[in-house]
């Protein structure tokens, strides 16, 4: 079994660089396969959430999410509840509500998105 770990960073000039990695167990001993000379703590940037919003696009932590009231809200990680969340006025579980919410932006090329009105 294998499961794909992506990662996107944003880049000065705009947009993201995207890379990932191949996660696979060998006889119980996971595997890696990414980046030549990038190793696991030379990670720095938003990880795929593994999940896709109702129009099949990737979620990643930082995107920003029109939910299914009309709220918008940020994908973050939520280190005491160990999974990405969508945080705004209380949090809702990205896994449970993905097939419910809209990708329309992110934190760094959309901030406005996230103001109230």
């Amino acid at each position: 079994m294998s499961r794909e770990i992506k990662f996107r960073q944003p880049l000065f000039t705009g947009g993201f660089h995207y890379w990932g990695w191949i996660v696979q167990g060998r006889g119980g001993v996971p595997t890696s396969v990414g980046p030549v000379g990038a190793n696991h703590s030379d990670i720095h940037g938003e990880q795929y959430t593994g999940l896709k919003d109702k129009n099949g696009t990737e979620i990643y932590e930082g995107d920003i999410v029109k939910q299914f009231n009309g709220l918008t809200a940020e994908c973050k990680w939520d280190s005491q509840f160990a999974g990405f969340v969508y945080d705004k006025e209380g949090m809702v579980d990205v896994e449970s509500s993905h097939n419910c919410v809209e990708v329309i932006g992110n934190i760094y090329e959309n901030p406005e998105l996230l103001e109230d009105k």
